[in-house]
């Protein structure tokens, strides 16, 4: 019922953020702690959060790093590339 509500019990108290469950209140205390409890075991790093690891991991399972050229890929391969790299970047932005 808190969804229909809006009630968010749990607030952060560094930053007064507030949640509706208590799990997300404490992934989120990750943030101001600086724990990283998720590391990647196909190199050194390491994530407060698991979503942000399976995005890291897609990395190594795609070989996103090998771009293909514009003139060898159809358009709608470049753009999902492009989509897949920001949403990579956006990851890194957030941590």
């Amino acid at each position: 019922m808190r969804v229909h509500r809006g009630q968010r019990p749990y607030s952060c108290p560094d930053c007064r953020k507030s949640y509706m469950e208590l799990s997300h209140l404490r992934r989120h205390q990750s943030v101001h702690t600086g724990e990283k409890l998720h590391p990647c075991k196909e190199c050194d790093k390491c994530f407060s959060y698991k979503g942000s690891l399976k995005l890291h991991m897609s990395t190594h399972a795609k070989g996103i790093h090998n771009i293909p050229a514009m003139s060898a890929a159809s358009g709608s391969e470049v753009k999902t590339t492009i989509y897949t790299l920001s949403l990579w970047i956006s990851c890194y932005i957030q941590l």
